[in-house]
């Protein structure tokens, strides 16, 4: 739905309108870009800190001291001069590709509030919260995998569930450690999260994961001793790329693997996530909810 998107002046009792066909996506703008000549440098010039600069820019650059506030989150939102922009336009690098490419470029956080959906969501699904990790020794640019044979899933990354009061981060080096016994990694980066559905037939139970991915590089060979349960039995082996991609069905494992090598914006459907209010909802119930509250709110 195309909407006008009134985005208050920080401390000042004026606004910037800012069209979009994404209102669905609010929750994950925290820049927005505009013009070089746009009237606001001018009238705002004795708030904007770096004025001068900004004034003669010939290459992006944040104007400091010029902030707006994201209507639903109340968060602060940056402006960025951009001289490829002619519009003023409302960035969500998370899901969409230019704006992903401009905050890496310019280290911008990013906050992902459309959570892709894999496998096939069932009833009475168990709930719970999981990693999974891809690991490259940078010396062989093979990967750490665990094989547990035909019968059993075959090949797999490193996965598992997080426990009460601990961080994904800390999850994922300590599966690493507990199923291969490397110990000393390095972290290389941590993707979008993914919204997983599967159903485990061992235990005759569906399950809906919000799984957190990571890379890490291999720091050295050194190990210690591998913390196992009982039906535990499988493989550690380092493959090639392509072993992986040939072998790795689980479609949770080989997205994972494919955002990690190939980090991107997420431009799909799926959940809404970091949203408030919208969390959980899909992209029309979002939307419909957003424009309800812009115009309960006059601010589109």
């Amino acid at each position: 739905m195309k909407t006008d998107i009134k985005f208050k002046i920080k401390n000042e009792n004026d606004y910037l309108t800012i069209y979009t066909d994404r209102p669905e996506v609010i929750c994950g703008v925290n820049f927005v870009y505009i013009p070089q000549n746009h009237k606001l440098i001018d009238k705002y010039k004795n708030k904007i800190k770096n004025y001068n600069e900004v004034a003669e820019a010939k290459k992006d650059i944040k104007i400091e001291g010029f902030n707006l506030i994201n209507p639903l989150t109340n968060t602060v939102v940056d402006i960025w001069l951009s001289n490829d922009k002619k519009d003023v336009v409302m960035a969500v690098p998370a899901h969409n590709d230019d704006d992903f490419e401009f905050a890496r470029k310019h280290n911008i956080k990013m906050i992902p509030v459309i959570e892709q959906i894999t496998g096939t969501p069932r009833e009475n699904e168990k709930y719970k919260q999981s990693i999974v990790a891809v690991v490259r020794n940078p010396k062989t640019n093979k990967y750490l995998t665990i094989n547990w044979g035909k019968d059993l899933g075959g090949r797999l990354l490193i996965g598992g569930s997080i426990n009460e009061n601990e961080t994904p981060l800390d999850c994922a080096v300590r599966e690493i450690k507990e199923e291969t016994g490397y110990k000393n990694l390095k972290f290389i980066q941590e993707i979008f999260p993914i919204n997983h559905h599967y159903f485990a037939f061992s235990k005759n139970q569906a399950h809906n994961i919000d799984c957190t991915g990571f890379l890490f590089d291999l720091i050295d060979e050194e190990k210690t001793e591998q913390n196992l349960d009982e039906e535990e039995k499988f493989k550690v082996e380092w493959v090639e790329k392509s072993t992986i991609q040939q072998e790795i069905k689980d479609e949770l494992h080989s997205t994972v693997f494919k955002n990690c090598l190939s980090p991107r914006a997420y431009t799909g459907d799926g959940k809404i996530i970091n949203s408030g209010i919208l969390n959980g909802l899909n992209k029309e119930e979002a939307t419909n909810l957003v424009i309800k509250f812009l115009k309960e709110n006059e601010q589109c």
